[in-house]
């Protein structure tokens, strides 16, 4: 690993303590665990294994482990054979116990270049969290992600679950506005939900429709703009559907 300082100067005392618990490592073959991610070719998730140069602090306990510094190398698809180039510099986080033992956690820049899986050159912001689930065994992730990758610039936040199944509110340089899409198989699934000071939706688009809420029953009291219901009977017609007014 190349030097990063060619002359370091320290004016004064430096009294650098460490415990059980904090150490430095300077390491050219550190390997350790970077999360997992679903690959839909093969309908499965595979756990990255990391390992390379690497200059970081490490604190350690029963309970978690921070890694904090800059690492380079590349990662492993485990299971499938697959290497990539990276490199990261940020803090990352390895829960070492409770149900959530080996969910990882990372708040990083990140180079990654997957061209030789198929992929592009990514040079990425990120806070991502990756979560095992050890009583159910599930595995899921999710977090932000803000860089360039496959459009010029993006800025991404996205949930996936057990199934490999994501929902993405996007930013891209080449489009007007946020984009909402998902994977998710059940139609039933909400999408998007806005709920006023009560905690109740005022507005929740599903896969298969949309709820409005409990809409007035008439126009009092509303501002110009306004949306309520009346029944076609209300309105002058016959029968109990309802239909949407404008104030």
């Amino acid at each position: 690993m190349s030097n990063f300082y060619d002359n370091l100067n320290i004016s004064g005392s430096l009294n650098v303590d460490f415990t059980d618990s904090l150490t430095y490592v300077n390491n050219t073959l550190l390997g350790s665990p970077f999360g997992f991610q679903y690959i839909p070719a093969f309908g499965s998730f595979f756990d990255i294994e990391f390992s390379g140069d690497s200059m970081i602090t490490q604190y350690q306990d029963s309970d978690v482990t921070i890694y904090e510094g800059v690492s380079n190398g590349n990662a492993e698809l485990v299971g499938l054979g697959s290497v990539f180039p990276l490199s990261i510099a940020g803090t990352r986080y390895e829960i070492n116990s409770g149900d959530y033992s080996g969910s990882t956690f990372i708040n990083a820049g990140i180079l990654a270049d997957q061209t030789a899986l198929g992929g592009v050159l990514s040079r990425i912001m990120s806070m991502r969290g990756n979560f095992i689930d050890n009583v159910s065994g599930n595995r899921s992730y999710m977090g932000y992600e803000l860089g360039v990758g496959t459009a010029p610039y993006y800025n991404i936040a996205e949930k996936t679950n057990n199934a490999g199944e994501s929902i993405r509110l996007q930013l891209y340089e080449s489009a007007t506005g946020f984009i909402i899409d998902n994977e998710i198989s059940d139609n039933t699934a909400s999408v998007l939900r806005v709920e006023d000071n009560n905690g109740d939706a005022k507005l929740e688009i599903f896969n298969d429709s949309i709820f409005l809420g409990t809409l007035p029953t008439s126009s009092s009291g509303l501002t110009s703009g306004s949306i309520f219901t009346q029944t076609a009977a209300q309105l002058g017609g016959t029968g109990n559907t309802k239909v949407l007014c404008i104030v």
